[in-house]
């Protein structure tokens, strides 16, 4: 398949109410986003098996940008780069091996630049975009054990970032892996179930939310560390 399209994203309220001169009104500074999308694929599907490989080419124009002033610390504003190129690769696998057992593999590969972007004397053109990882993929295993128990484990791996338009700023990549098991109580109802896991198991420390642009170096808040829970569900 082939996909080819134009398309047109506004400024959201939140992006022009946060004018930088600190006047009333909105932001004068930021204008409409364009973007000329070139996307060509395949998909395969079989009886016990989906899978596609998808590759994606994005030119766009009045990038909308995130920043943060000294004056207004904590806010962010937003102003219009020139353009920008994201190029890149996603590919799926989902396979059922018998009708208890299942896996999924997701990847992306990415290539996002800034094409033309000067600002306050800097040129950022060929640097890459803020807050976009360069490659991002998840493993995902389930065993359902017909009405007894079902466990699900996820990994994901978020590529390295980088933090700022100087690209002076980098996230580091990282692994981060979840379990769950639901188990069917039957003998308080047909459809109750005590769910339980854990987010994070190995209590990896990495930046979660990344503050693009953020003023006095303070791009990076913390995700959390091992979380275990419990819940328990009723299907009306």
């Amino acid at each position: 398949f082939v996909n080819l399209s134009r398309s047109y994203e506004t400024p959201t309220l939140s992006e022009l109410s946060a004018n930088p001169t600190g006047s009333g009104g909105f932001n004068p500074f930021v204008d409409i986003q364009v973007a000329d999308n070139l996307e060509g694929g395949i998909h395969y599907t079989s009886r016990k098996t989906n899978a596609s490989l998808v590759y994606f080419s994005i030119t766009t124009s009045n990038d909308l940008v995130a920043y943060e002033l000294a004056d207004s610390p904590g806010r962010t504003f937003y102003q219009n780069a020139g353009s920008t190129t994201r190029k890149g690769v996603e590919f799926l696998i989902k396979h059922q091996f018998n009708k208890r057992f299942q896996a999924q593999i997701t990847y992306n590969y990415a290539n996002f630049k800034y094409q033309d972007f000067e600002q306050n004397g800097e040129n950022y053109s060929g640097n890459n975009l803020p807050g976009l990882p360069s490659d991002f993929g998840i493993l995902y295993l389930s065993y359902h054990w017909e009405n007894k128990f079902q466990v699900n484990y996820t990994k994901t791996y978020r590529g390295d970032l980088f933090a700022d338009n100087s690209n002076e700023h980098q996230v580091d990549q990282f692994f981060r892996d979840d379990v769950s098991l639901r188990l069917p109580l039957k003998k308080i109802g047909q459809k109750t179930s005590l769910i339980m896991g854990c987010t994070n198991l190995f209590n990896t420390l990495y930046s979660d939310n990344i503050r693009i642009n953020a003023f006095g170096n303070r791009y990076f808040e913390a995700a959390p560390t091992r979380e275990i829970y419990a819940s328990l569900q009723w299907q009306f």
